[in-house]
């Protein structure tokens, strides 16, 4: 018996399999998926098995170890991997350390410990002192390592990945716990006594995961041992479906349909906001549930993660489980262990958790499907979207891609049958009649008002006095966007990046917003020694400072990622504006995603135009969407909404189809203005991005680069364009100058040939080459 492994060794212009024969001791335990150590070389690796066959085995050196007493990936997922690896041109080994949480893949885990042999044959000396650590960590020579473990001499043995917690288990503070013993506890053991503040603070029992997640899995289980807090079983809540419209029902029914032939299909549910989107949700997941499948539910922000988890809870019960990059790595093993186990129905995450170990996956939801997050900027760089609908594909699943703004790519596929369209054009009882009206700034500018209209301080103002909620979204962060001299014109730019720093108020500092840097703000220009230097721009900060200014009465938050670095602030902030602690939120994009807050009456959009002024392709849909789904905000509750939209430039014909909310006539636009470029969904591109330290050397790489794709293009009678090569419109980013070829052509598989013969090529040193299939920006 042999087995292909994949060696943890990072290749582009390959996949670094090896071939290895299985020792008879081991024969019983090799699965595809296990991890295992190899020889490799005179060193020791890590791999994981691919394929299991029979053949040849002469001259094949032995596995020394199986880690996984399970296999850590499963067959559907290393063909998924297969296919990223493929589709996307990124390295297998990759995408297979993207599909599992590095906690549950660390090397420090794999312990080195006594083997049978050990029993009767001594081991060599210094060797006993090695016992109890990683492998890894052991100093060992590989080939000492290597013939200790063929020998039996010692073993690996993974520790620390077997926990899990309870899915039907809530706690509540035990009677009697009063204030006094709080303060009393907390002399002694502050920690166990701010838990007991939290559990006093709910309404309602809290279910383990939230509890662990909150106070901690060893203080739980201390408080819990003094009696001051009770364990008890779940009991499920009970709740009135609501009745669905007819289109809700339809929609619901050939979902449900697809589910019970167990049909892979791929449906847009393409809801106006305010049309019940969710309700569909959930009639699907209940019935994935009831035939004993589970569920993934993509969303496409962390910050939605405890508004999506309350609703399912509720309906669903405690079986619900949580993916996302926010959990502590011991968090996200165990939300992963629970998944494998089966012991979740429903898995919400964000973009990582298309990669969750189900056993048996059924439905697939992806919420907000045009969103960008979906798509991953690092290597290996994917889209979650396609990524889910291949999975479903392996698995016989149903997808749900829903959006009132879909992606055009995803709204041509079904008007093409590629999916089956499902309309929700009638918004739900008492909920989303909003007021668009489109203000032109440029009185306003001139007269100096800095950010906030008349029109829109008017309509903020009566909200107020209404004692309704309300939303400013601003899409830039900081206080100012520039410090510029007005005297030389110097403006202050991050000598790593070449990018006008950001002014930050609260720690009067200038930041980029690209590598982190920061830097004082002098009083003087550097170059003339003027007095001179000014704050240009509007971010966040300026127009919640400008907003308490105007409105000293309210109580206003900001929500941006300034706001919520520290871990919890997210929840923090969302439960305070649904408990109408808020009044007023200033917020950048992650304000503008899926939340649903009934209080919310009005909605302002500092100024559109940022949004429309980026050279790329995307820009105009981008902008469509994202200003639709802000003013989606407004309205959701009984007493209807108004939005207020600031620009420089009324005319333009976008802003009258984003008041009118009109999808479909933004798409007859944009569709024939793709078709006539050439740009996507007619075509598929291909980004090639050159980087590195020294810019001479980029542009030339990049030149022969494009003098190579043109002899390759020239031998073929199918059109490939060659757009390029061109810096990046941020030219140099971390000290890494950046320039770029952009492949355009109907025939992927064609341009992926060719750029796998550039990437074969060895690069001069300190220039790399990152590969971008179907990317969402081009600059």
């Amino acid at each position: 018996m042999r087995v292909q492994v994949l060696a943890e060794i990072p290749r582009l212009q390959d996949e670094g399999f090896f071939t290895y024969l299985v020792p008879q001791p081991l024969q019983d335990r090799v699965l595809p998926g296990k991890r295992v150590l190899i020889p490799l070389g005179n060193q020791v690796a890590r791999g994981i098995i691919f394929e299991v066959e029979q053949g040849d085995e002469r001259d094949l050196k032995p596995i020394l170890a199986i880690l996984d007493r399970e296999p850590l990936l499963s067959a559907e997922m290393l063909a998924l991997a297969r296919w990223m690896a493929h589709y996307y041109m990124a390295p297998l080994t990759k995408v297979v350390k993207a599909m599992v949480p590095s906690a549950l893949d660390d090397p420090r885990k794999e312990i080195l410990v006594p083997g049978e042999a050990a029993a009767h044959t001594p081991l060599p000396p210094g060797i006993y002192e090695k016992l109890g650590r990683s492998w890894k960590d052991s100093d060992l020579p590989g080939e000492q390592l290597a013939e200790l473990l063929r020998n039996g001499l010692v073993e690996v043995e993974v520790t620390g990945n077997e926990e899990s917690y309870s899915t039907g288990v809530q706690y509540v503070l035990a009677p009697g716990v009063s204030d006094q013993v709080i303060a009393q506890l907390a002399k002694k053991a502050p920690r166990q006594a701010r838990a007991l503040k939290y559990f006093r603070d709910q309404q309602v029992p809290v279910a383990e995961r939230r509890a662990v997640e909150a106070v901690g899995a060893a203080v739980l289980r201390r408080l819990v041992a003094k009696g001051l807090i009770e364990r008890k079983e779940a009991v499920p809540g009970f709740h009135q479906d609501p009745l669905l419209n007819q289109e809700q029902v339809l929609a619901a029914e050939r979902i449900l349909a697809a589910l019970d032939r167990e049909e892979n299909r791929t449906f847009l549910l393409f809801g106006v906001t305010g049309s019940g989107k969710t309700e569909v949700y959930l009639k699907a997941l209940e019935h994935a549930r009831r035939r004993g499948k589970q569920s993934l539910v993509l969303i496409p922000e962390i910050g939605l993660t405890q508004q999506i988890i309350g609703i399912f809870e509720q309906r669903l019960g405690p079986r619900v489980s949580v993916l996302h990059s926010r959990l502590t790595d011991s968090e996200r093993v165990l939300e992963w262990l629970r998944t494998r186990r089966g012991e979740a129905d429903v898995v919400v995450g964000a973009r990582s958790a298309v990669f969750a170990p189900f056993k048996d996956l059924g439905l697939i939801i992806i919420d907000e499907e045009q969103e960008p997050s979906f798509h991953q900027e690092e290597n290996p760089r994917y889209h979650a979207r396609e990524v889910a609908v291949k999975r479903a594909e392996l698995n016989g699943a149903v997808v749900v891609l829903g959006s009132a703004t879909p992606s055009l790519e995803s709204f041509h596929r079904a008007q093409t049958g590629e999916y089956e369209l499902l309309r929700l054009n009638q918004k739900i009882a008492a909920s989303g009649r909003r007021d668009i009206r489109i203000v032109d700034i440029k009185r306003s500018y001139r007269s100096g008002i800095q950010a906030v209209s008349p029109e829109l301080l008017d309509e903020l103002r009566e909200c107020m006095q209404a004692r309704h909620q309300a939303i400013v979204f601003i899409n830039r962060r900081g206080y100012s966007t520039a410090v510029l001299c007005a005297m030389c014109g110097l403006v202050l730019t991050c000598r790593s990046c070449e990018v006008a720093l950001t002014y930050h108020r609260d720690i009067h500092r200038a930041v980029c917003h690209y590598c982190g840097k920061e830097r004082t703000v002098p009083a003087q220009c550097p170059r003339c020694q003027k007095n001179s230097l000014r704050f240009l721009g509007t971010g966040s900060q300026k127009v919640e400072e400008e907003l308490r200014t105007l409105l000293p009465e309210a109580r206003i938050v900001r929500m941006d990622t300034d706001s919520t670095r520290s871990r919890g602030d997210h929840g923090k902030i969302i439960q305070s504006i649904r408990e109408r602690k808020i009044d007023l939120v200033v917020g950048t994009q992650m304000i503008a995603k899926g939340f649903d807050f009934p209080g919310v009456a009005v909605v302002g959009v500092v100024n559109a135009d940022p949004l429309l002024d980026l050279p790329d392709f995307r820009a105009r849909e981008r902008a469509f969407q994202l200003l639709v789904q802000v003013a989606g905000r407004a309205g959701r509750g009984a007493s209807g909404g108004r939005v207020v939209i600031q620009t420089f430039a009324p005319e333009d014909a976008l802003f009258q189809l984003v008041q009118g909310e009109d999808y479909e006539g933004f798409y007859r636009e944009e569709i024939a203005f793709r078709e006539a470029l050439g740009y996507p969904p007619f075509t598929h591109l291909v980004k090639l991005m050159f980087s590195g330290p020294d810019e001479g050397l980029i542009k030339e790489e990049a030149d022969y680069t494009r003098t190579l794709l043109e002899e390759m293009t020239g031998e073929i009678e199918e059109d490939i364009a060659i757009l390029g090569p061109a810096p990046c419109v941020r030219r140099k980013i971390k000290n890494r100058y950046r320039y770029q070829i952009l492949l355009k052509s109907p025939n992927l598989d064609l341009m992926r040939g060719i750029t796998r013969c550039i990437i074969d090529r060895r690069l001069p040193p300190r220039v790399r080459l990152d590969i971008e299939v179907d990317p969402l920006a081009v600059t």
